[in-house]
């Protein structure tokens, strides 16, 4: 009988654990829904802000092309670095293997080019590879973090740029379809195309400030701010799908498990009522 009744408290033990650990799943699920929503919220800001500055790099290269001037863009084959955005946190799925297949098939195709990850997550499965990684850095948890990111990932590529003599930068970062499927993008973020912007029909010559080359550099500085904004959140909506996904498997596999231990608690419980009555039984008609 004492048997059975430990059996039937560890079965009781473990029924109390799962509900415990599915209430905190669910929590995570709720967070990371949330910030998934503020990232793909936030998206539609860095979207026109984007736009503001691709109108005003069209009308500058307008009006030097005015003046008879022309601005080329480069076509290099200088060393490259190469910046895959990964995850922060774990939960977040298997998408962070395949963003570093990607980086790092691309590293090892192209000889002169450099790995810099953001994201502890990427970071972690290029030591566990023992791929040499140029540069780090922690990626953003919370979307209100990751304009000062931008920042920090604008002035750590720029250093490069100046002291490393890199002259490209290609981005690489994850990116949910409509059918929420995270797929592996890769951007060339540098030469900078100023072919890909739309030049004004007509022209009123603006007044400038600025040299117009000089305010050309700066706006596409801005511009490339711009695109590292929404490619981090892009890469933080992407974390956050798959770390919702993870929690619905999980919680998916804890209320199975949770039936099958219902089962084996009544099973026991059963068991047990039997015992106690096949007792009671004994004992009286020993006693007569």
């Amino acid at each position: 009988m004492n048997e059975m009744s430990d059996r039937l408290r560890l079965v009781s033990d473990q029924l109390e654990t799962l509900t415990q650990i599915e209430s905190v799943m669910s929590a995570m699920q709720g967070i990371a829904s949330a910030r998934r929503s503020e990232a793909q919220t936030s998206l539609e800001g860095i979207k026109s802000y984007a736009s503001t500055i691709a109108k005003s790099i069209g009308i500058t290269l307008a009006a030097i092309a005015s003046k008879g001037e022309s601005i080329k863009t480069e076509n290099t084959s200088a060393s490259e670095l190469v910046i895959a955005l990964s995850a922060e946190q774990g939960f977040a799925g298997a998408y962070n293997e395949r963003l570093l297949d990607v980086a790092i098939d691309h590293v090892n195709s192209e000889p002169k080019s450099q790995l810099v990850i953001v994201g502890n997550r990427g970071q972690m499965i290029a030591g566990n590879r023992q791929v040499k990684v140029f540069d780090s850095l922690p990626m953003a948890t919370r979307v209100q973090a990751i304009p000062a990111l931008a920042n920090e990932l604008v002035d750590t590529l720029y250093t490069h740029l100046n002291h490393e003599q890199f002259t490209r930068v290609r981005l690489i970062y994850p990116l949910i379809h409509k059918a929420n499927t995270v797929d592996i993008i890769k951007r060339s973020l540098l030469p900078f195309d100023y072919s890909k912007f739309e030049l004004p029909e007509s022209l009123n010559p603006p007044l400038f400030n600025l040299e117009a080359t000089t305010l050309l550099t700066k706006l596409a500085t801005e511009y490339i701010y711009s695109e590292l904004c929404q490619a981090l959140v892009l890469a933080h909506a992407a974390e956050n799908e798959e770390r919702i996904r993870a929690m619905v498997r999980a919680r998916s596999n804890i209320r199975n498990s949770r039936t099958r231990l219902t089962v084996d608690f009544q099973q026991l419980r059963q068991e047990q009522i039997t015992a106690e009555i096949t007792e009671l039984t004994t004992g009286r008609i020993s006693r007569h």
